[in-house]
């Protein structure tokens, strides 16, 4: 993918995160943003900075943080693209809310489905200065989403240039930013009502 244009870059890297190819969306960053992400991971956890929570949730299939030092970081980044995806999200917090409220549990089962498209995106243009590009993307069908004044802003995919070709050379902030405190369904009267996730500590 060595060429002038990082457009082909950012599409590849959607397309792949689309298809949970999280080794290849993974070999399209650089490897300062693999060491960065395994860094962050290993820092919170090992100080507390987050709330208590299972290492797996920010990459998965790693138990312990002895395995994590261990691990190449563009395998432990791919781990983490597929921890952190929107859909992961949604299917663990779908599947603990099954079990703090039963009754709703038949629409926390297909919860899932509304998330199957969160990869549905185009460039919407790019930007290059000199070895520094910015790429803008947002969903295919943004406009639809909600009525005007109210929308939100595309993302912003910012790459650099080495001698093998454009690299995504930050973190996504729509895999980032998926910090879910629980999920809405509809209750017996149509009306939608958000069930809040109970953590373990709070939990009666």
């Amino acid at each position: 993918m060595d060429s002038p244009d990082p457009t082909p870059v950012v599409e590849a890297l959607i397309a792949a995160l689309g298809e949970e190819r999280w080794r290849d969306a993974a070999a399209l960053f650089t490897p300062e943003v693999h060491a960065a992400r395994t860094n962050e991971v290993l820092a919170q956890h090992r100080h507390g900075t987050l709330r208590p929570r299972v290492l797996r949730d920010d990459v998965a299939g790693v138990e312990s943080l002895e395995a994590l030092e261990a691990m190449a970081p563009h395998e432990a980044f791919a781990r983490s693209l597929e921890a952190t995806d929107p859909r992961t999200r949604v299917a663990k917090v779908a599947a603990a809310l099954e079990a703090q409220y039963p009754e709703h549990a038949e629409q926390l089962a297909r919860v899932g489905d509304e998330w199957t498209d969160a990869w549905n995106l185009r460039v919407v243009g790019t930007v290059v200065d000199g070895d520094q590009a910015w790429a803008v993307i947002r969903k295919r069908d943004a406009s639809d989403d909600l009525a005007l004044p109210l929308d939100f802003p595309p993302d912003t995919v910012v790459l650099r240039r080495r001698n093998h070709g454009w690299r995504v050379s930050g973190e996504l902030r729509r895999n980032r930013r998926w910090h879910l405190g629980g999920l809405s369904v509809t209750d017996d009267r149509g009306k939608r009502v958000f069930l809040p996730l109970k953590f373990e500590e709070e939990a009666p």
